[in-house]
C-alpha cells in the first residue's frame, strides 16, 4: 500500500520563489561584477592610449628641442670664427 503525500502547493511555490530570488540576486551580482571589470578595463585602455599619445608628443617635442639646440650650437660656432676680411673689388 502506497500513500501519496500531497504537499501544500503554496509552500512549494514559496520555496520556488525564494530559490528564484536567490538565482536572480546571484546573476545580478555576477553581472554587476562583470560590468565593473569591463569598465575598469576600458579605463585602462583609455589611459594607455593617452599615455601613448603623450609619449608620441613628448618624442616630437624632444626631437624639435634637439634640432633647435643643434641650430644654436651651429650659430655659436660660426660666431666664434674669425670675421672675413673685406675685399676690394
Amino acid at each position: 500500500m502506497v500513500t501519496e503525500v500531497q504537499a501544500p502547493t503554496e509552500a512549494i511555490q514559496e520555496i520556488l520563489k525564494a530559490q528564484h530570488k536567490r538565482v536572480l540576486s546571484f546573476t545580478d551580482s555576477v553581472s554587476r561584477e562583470n560590468l565593473e571589470k569591463a569598465e575598469e578595463i576600458e579605463m585602462k585602455k583609455k589611459s594607455t592610449k593617452k599615455n601613448l599619445v603623450a609619449a608620441a608628443d613628448g618624442s616630437k617635442i624632444a626631437a624639435k628641442a634637439k634640432e633647435t639646440y643643434a641650430k644654436r650650437l651651429k650659430k655659436q660656432h660660426r660666431s666664434k670664427k674669425a670675421p672675413k676680411k673685406a675685399t676690394m673689388t
